[in-house]
């Protein structure tokens, strides 16, 4: 037996009229995200085997960028008339809380429940918005035109203390003019992209990034502003 590929995708199910037909949505190989950790709902994997001459046992291990185990599971694939099957394992609820390469270890499982090792597979990278680079013509062209996002405010408050009422969000500002002057109750984004909060130091790198890709849209307002949603990571 060997491992023809594996995919990810947000949801997905066998087909009912076509046997060994997958419906799914949402496939991906990479996600981009501003604040960690990610939870994730739903996250399917669909592995496709081939030259399979019997149904056979497959474990498989989840693994984190640092490879630590996520999570595992075994199943059992069934073979169509040509040697090849499908299967796909759906997980209901991962939280996904480091940047990089998430994989898949992939085994065979013999009768006596021995393991051999088939191969590791990349399910997707995660990783923070690419950086922006701005020219010295664009940014006086964004300042320039008022309908247009200069400044955005946002409340952060990490996942960890969501429900920690002795916890207040973070409120941060950032803008394009760096003489812009603060609103009342806001502080400035960090320079090192870095809030404490209970002695504990959280990166806010992929928000800046966030934030600075919204520059330069077109928004309703007249004051070229805009206040975000509380951001959690």
């Amino acid at each position: 037996m060997k491992i023809r590929n594996v995919e990810t995708a947000l949801k997905a199910k066998a087909n009912k009229q076509v046997p060994s037909a997958i419906d799914a949505l949402g496939i991906f190989d990479n996600l981009i995200r501003p604040v960690f950790p990610v939870p994730m709902e739903e996250l399917a994997i669909m592995f496709s085997f081939e030259e399979m001459e019997a149904p056979t046992l497959v474990e498989v291990r989840v693994n984190s960028p640092s490879d630590d185990l996520i999570t595992k599971g075994k199943f059992g694939v069934m073979p169509d008339p040509l040697g090849y099957g499908r299967k796909i394992i759906n997980i209901e609820s991962i939280l996904l809380s480091e940047r990089g390469n998430y994989t898949v270890d992939i085994f065979e499982v013999s009768e006596d429940e021995k393991l051999t090792f088939m191969k590791t597979e990349k399910l997707f990278t995660l990783d923070y918005p690419p950086q922006r680079e701005f020219s010295d013509e664009e940014i006086e062209k964004i300042l320039a035109d008022k309908s247009l996002i200069r400044t955005v405010k946002t409340e952060y408050k990490p996942l960890k203390f969501l429900n920690d009422k002795d916890v207040e969000a973070v409120k941060l500002q950032i803008s394009l003019d760096k003489n812009e002057e603060l609103e009342e109750g806001y502080r400035a984004f960090p320079e090192n992209d870095e809030v404490e909060i209970k002695g504990e130091k959280f990166d806010l790198t992929g928000l800046r990034r966030h934030f600075e890709w919204m520059f330069g849209r077109e928004i309703p307002k007249e004051d070229g502003e805009v206040k975000t949603e509380e951001t959690k990571e």
